[in-house]
């Protein structure tokens, strides 16, 4: 470290610390990957990260999505496990509205 308390060089840099800068920088962390850096222009989540409506959809019709979805829902019910801090997430249905005319549903 520099005499600021900032890092000299790094293993990983990430630009922007949003909800993705934030999970790459946790999952290199996780696996003890090396000196991460996370710089953003502002602070955490200031960007469209910090606008989001947060949804968790599970209804997708593009198998890698529906993979990917489901593997994401298991760490939702899991954060406190995975993460070590809690969280709020409440799992509710949904409903459509299926019509012929919308070859969709």
């Amino acid at each position: 470290m520099s005499g600021n308390g900032l890092l000299k060089t790094a293993d990983f840099i990430i630009l922007g610390a949003g909800v993705m800068g934030a999970s790459i920088a946790f999952h290199l962390a996780r696996r003890n990957a090396g000196r991460i850096l996370v710089i953003d222009r502002e602070h955490a989540g200031s960007g469209g990260s910090g606008r989001s409506s947060a949804l968790v959809r599970m209804h997708y019709s593009f198998p890698p999505e529906v993979e990917l979805a489901l593997i994401s829902l298991k760490i939702f019910h899991n954060w406190r496990d995975i993460v070590g801090e809690t969280a709020s997430f409440a799992g509710l249905d949904s409903c459509a509205l299926c019509i012929p005319a919308n070859p969709s549903c």
